[in-house]
């Protein structure tokens, strides 16, 4: 009897034990703001992701590829904070109150330097802001440009057309004026770089920048979507 006892009490410790592991807040994945709000750093810059999205045509059905594949582009999106289990999103009342234009704020930086990026043609000295990654498929900078015209994204194009880095048909159709509201992306594959040239057009917070450019030394797409030749 005695035996038995000291089993249940054994029993009744581990369970209390679990039971308060169990009930102990996890504070390291909760999330911070409301779902729907845009994520911000510490400095209040506005956090954006890179999207993959498809291609369409010109009637906005899915591009399909000389294989018959979907075709998909990178981009750049808001990140915003995520529901939790059972929560709906809020409706969006009213339009952002932040005014239209850049929203990522200048460091002054300067033209990425890295080797790997020094087939690309210089787009100018000074630039917005910059970042830089390795992985464990390969490297991936970014460069972000404010007060940067539509006629200089094209002049842009052209310079990187005479270093061989023609457009894909991945991107999208490159006009000579722009229409407001839009995005135009750029993409390109040559000399052993993956690029996306994004032009906005539109307002805030669909926009963090004038242009955005992704540079990687692997396909971006692998294993997303196909992007023919």
């Amino acid at each position: 009897m005695k035996k038995f006892i000291a089993v249940l009490l054994c029993f009744a410790v581990i369970f209390a034990f679990a039971a308060c592991t169990k009930n102990e807040p996890d504070t390291t994945t909760e999330p911070t703001g409301r779902p729907g709000d845009m994520v911000t750093d510490a400095n209040g810059d506005v956090v954006t992701v890179t999207d993959f999205a498809l291609v369409l045509d010109e009637n906005g059905e899915p591009q399909l590829d000389a294989n018959g594949n979907v075709m998909t582009t990178v981009g750049n999106a808001v990140a915003t904070y995520p529901p939790a289990e059972g929560e709906t999103l809020p409706p969006l009342t009213k339009a952002p109150t932040v005014a239209a234009g850049n929203t990522i704020k200048s460091e002054n930086a300067k033209w990425p330097a890295h080797e790997f990026m020094s087939k690309l043609p210089k787009l100018r000295d000074n630039i917005d802001k910059t970042t830089y990654v390795t992985t464990d498929k390969g490297q991936i900078a970014t460069v972000y440009v404010n007060e940067l015209s539509y006629a200089d994204y094209l002049a842009y194009i052209e310079t990187c057309k005479k270093a061989g880095f023609v457009q894909k048909n991945a991107g999208t159709a490159i006009p000579e004026k722009p229409e407001a509201g839009k995005s135009y992306i750029y993409y390109t594959v040559a000399n052993g770089l993956y690029i996306t040239m994004t032009y906005y057009t539109d307002e805030y917070p669909y926009r963090n920048c004038d242009l955005y450019i992704s540079v990687a030394d692997y396909d971006l797409l692998d294993g997303v979507g196909s992007v023919a030749d």
